[in-house]
């Protein structure tokens, strides 16, 4: 069991989840592991009684969330590049930010974007 109390606030599950695996999880210790992630907190969610969620919909959430927690990679770089932070930091948050895009790209993020030839140019 995992309690996560970093951050607590009311949002979107997914990317809370995704937070915490894609950005605290090693890399060698995840990889290979998402179906049997996605699918235990899919059931999970189903035996609590949500409804009308599907497996694929718990995909596409998990992907657009692994997207929206790149861009904490902005915030932490930002931090990280200030005169305040320590060395110790600074390489805590580069950690942080490789782990987000490589769990993005893991889990085949991009998928979850929409198809852009809809905003191709006539």
């Amino acid at each position: 069991m995992i309690l996560d109390w970093s951050w607590a606030a009311r949002g979107h599950a997914a990317v809370d989840v995704a937070f915490l695996v894609g950005g605290s999880t090693p890399v060698a210790q995840r990889f290979g592991r998402y179906v049997d992630f996605v699918q235990a907190w899919h059931a999970v969610l189903i035996a609590n009684g949500v409804e009308n969620y599907s497996l694929d919909d718990a995909w596409y959430d998990w992907r657009l969330a692994a997207l929206r927690c790149m861009t904490a990679g902005d915030a932490m770089h930002g931090f990280a590049s200030s005169d305040a932070a320590s060395t110790r930091v600074a390489l805590f948050m580069d950690d942080a930010i490789q782990r987000h895009a490589a769990f993005a790209l893991e889990l085949e993020a991009w998928r979850a974007l929409p198809d852009a030839s809809v905003f191709a140019a006539p």
